[in-house]
């Protein structure tokens, strides 16, 4: 999972916008012009975040915000980097998660004035706590520092123990690079020198040890085994089975440190964090050796070892599947994007005779969607909630029901008229408010109409039947027979498009 748009991310954060890192990486790697400054703000824009794309004269530099995204040239490759103001002379730079420091001479002769501004969001986001999870920490905590007192365990024993949870975390650190996760302090760490790529000797080919079963994976079996012998058989580490463990991991010792630096010719820290681990448990184990033959913790061990390590083995599967569903979701999405593809559909739908001055739900006349719904269809309600998300956005949508009015039959006509009567008295905004209530009640609707304090001598009938006939006969011209129904211009929006796709391509 590679942050090569961090910077973006860090951007926004730093800018008070309570958006996941997920959120925006699927939304960004989706659009059909990344990595472009286009991508970019409508990205942004669709995320909910007003941005403003412009080329600014370096004059104008003190009367931009002080924190920016700007498109600079270095050793010839034009990169977009985050840009915060440091003083009146210098300002930080960051591109994707690493962070420089320029003077403003320095910058001025990279940028070319073309920045992506924002606003700070103002609002108040309040910052949630995870407290069932830091409750589970200290219990488990408390547990085991339980254990360790009443167990009366020797300092050998404790440190034992401790060597057990170190190697356990160097093997889930190299675990989460090995998948794919990233991490700011370990990548630092992993690349502190010219020498040194953890990355490079964990995903090399040496660096599956037997069959597929890399460094890490064994090392967590290991030492999670280790810890958990350790842990209920206090002398364990006195045992002859860790001594014969110890002896086999020598040769694991010798092999990572041959392949990282005769190999490979780089170095991995974290796997040298393993190496270590590994290294003082031998001398532990070969110094406080005392000849005590105790084959019983050695089965236990191999019995833990394979439990581990085929569990293990299974999570690794569904972890390397989900990131390669979320890539596919990623095309999928880019794929759903593509502009052509929406307008080649578009083409082959039916037109309709558009009239700005028939009666719907409208807040202006001049609006490219029509939403066609019906009071009593189920599937109205998630087409509701799609055009309610555009018209969140700012996105004008029309509305109108394809109900007639002249079957006394149809017991949901008392809605349309209430719904209807209530647009013309209180507007487009008060409407879709009913709008969103009605589709998410349990279509009851007496009580519903009891709730909002319906009355039948306040509604103008002959007004909204007039107007109910007028959706409803435009409708049987343009052959529209059901609902929903959406009209995108002077379209009958595809089937083989989600009305949500919509958001893609207003504007």
């Amino acid at each position: 999972m590679k942050n090569t748009d961090y910077h973006f991310y860090h951007f926004l954060k730093d800018n008070n916008y309570p958006i996941t890192y997920e959120d925006f990486s699927k939304n960004i790697n989706s659009h059909p012009d990344y990595p472009s400054l286009l991508a970019y703000s409508e990205t942004f824009s669709y995320l909910g975040v007003e941005n403003l794309a412009a080329q600014v004269p370096k004059e104008e530099y003190e009367n931009i915000p002080d924190t920016f995204i700007a498109l600079i040239k270095e050793s010839n490759d034009n990169k977009f980097v985050y840009v915060k103001k440091k003083s009146k002379n210098s300002v930080e730079v960051y591109s994707n998660k690493t962070k420089s420091n320029y003077s403003l001479d320095q910058f001025f002769s990279l940028w070319d004035g073309v920045i992506l501004a924002i606003d700070e969001n103002e609002a108040v986001i309040e910052k949630k706590t995870n407290t069932v999870k830091k409750t589970i920490y200290w219990i488990i905590s408390i547990v085991f520092l339980l254990i360790l007192i009443l167990n009366n365990y020797s300092w050998l024993s404790i440190l034992s123990i401790f060597l057990s949870i170190l190697g356990f975390v160097f093997a889930l650190l190299t675990s989460r690079e090995e998948l794919g996760f990233e991490d700011d302090q370990v990548q630092k760490i992993c690349n502190s020198s010219e020498n040194s790529s953890c990355n490079e000797v964990i995903k090399s080919a040496g660096g599956k040890i037997i069959n597929s079963f890399s460094l890490s994976d064994l090392a967590l079996a290991y030492f999670g085994s280790s810890f958990l012998l350790n842990m209920f058989i206090s002398d364990f580490y006195l045992s002859f089975s860790l001594l014969i463990l110890s002896i086999l991991s020598v040769f694991v010792i010798g092999y990572s440190l041959y392949y990282q630096k005769f190999t490979v010719k780089r170095w991995c820290f974290l796997c040298l964090g393993i190496v270590s681990v590994l290294f003082v448990q031998c001398i532990i184990s070969f110094l406080s050796y005392n000849n005590n033959f105790i084959y019983l913790p050695f089965i236990l061990f191999g019995f833990l070892f394979l439990v581990l390590l085929s569990s293990w083995s299974l999570v690794k599967v569904f972890i390397t599947r989900f990131f390669e569903l979320r890539k596919i979701e990623v095309d999928f999405l880019k794929l759903k994007r593509n502009k052509k593809i929406f307008d080649a559909l578009l083409t082959t739908s039916e037109s309709v005779i558009i009239d700005n001055n028939i009666n719907t739900i409208k807040k202006s006349p001049n609006s490219d969607i029509i939403g066609i719904l019906s009071p009593s269809c189920g599937f109205c309600k998630k087409a509701f909630f799609n055009y309610k998300e555009l018209i969140d956005k700012n996105v004008e949508v029309n509305l109108m029901f394809n109900i007639n009015p002249d079957n006394p039959d149809n017991k949901y006509l008392k809605v349309c008229y209430f719904i209807i009567n209530e647009f013309n008295l209180k507007g487009y905004s008060h409407t879709i408010q009913l709008l969103e209530s009605w589709y998410k009640s349990s279509f009851e609707i007496d009580s519903w109409l009891k709730e909002k304090n319906y009355d039948a001598e306040n509604i103008d009938t002959e007004k909204v039947y007039n107007q109910l006939k007028e959706m409803f006969v435009w409708c049987q011209d343009n052959t529209i027979n059901y609902t929903p129904a959406t009209i995108f211009k002077d379209k009958i929006y595809s089937t083989d498009l989600d009305i949500s796709d919509l958001k893609f391509f207003i504007g």
